[in-house]
């Protein structure tokens, strides 16, 4: 009779342990997760190409990508036939913006880039015809 009582609060003190670090990992991982799945705060994280290529802190980066988003919208939807089926937008209004976010922290690139900004910025200084 004591040796299942015994057992019974083993496996309750067990049961109380495991969500503890279950709860502490959680709260450790929340902040990195949210800010990778959160397509708003996505954009300016560690690994994206506005804080990788420049020399900017993130609310900088949050300030001026966000000040062109809704200009750049209208742009690439006056370049669009109102009489044709909707196109996806979301590429060109992201390239709009990241046009649009060089020219205005471009003396911020970082000296020595990395290979993926080097490829980005001779896409964003290449002519457009």
């Amino acid at each position: 009779m004591e040796d299942s009582r015994t057992l019974r609060i083993y496996i309750a003190l067990g049961g109380v342990a495991f969500l503890l670090v279950m709860g502490a990992v959680l709260i450790l991982l929340y902040n990195p997760l949210a800010e990778e799945l959160d397509p708003i705060h996505g954009l300016c994280g560690s690994a994206t190409l506005e804080r990788e290529c420049y020399n900017t802190s993130r609310d900088t980066c949050f300030a001026v990508w966000n000040s062109f988003a809704d200009d750049c919208k209208e742009e690439v939807r006056g370049r669009l036939n109102p009489n044709q089926a909707t196109a996806l937008i979301g590429p060109m209004v992201q390239w709009c913006i990241q046009k649009r976010y060089d020219k205005t922290v471009h003396s911020t690139r970082k000296l020595t880039p990395s290979g993926r900004c080097s490829t980005h910025f001779q896409k964003l200084d290449a002519p457009v015809y």
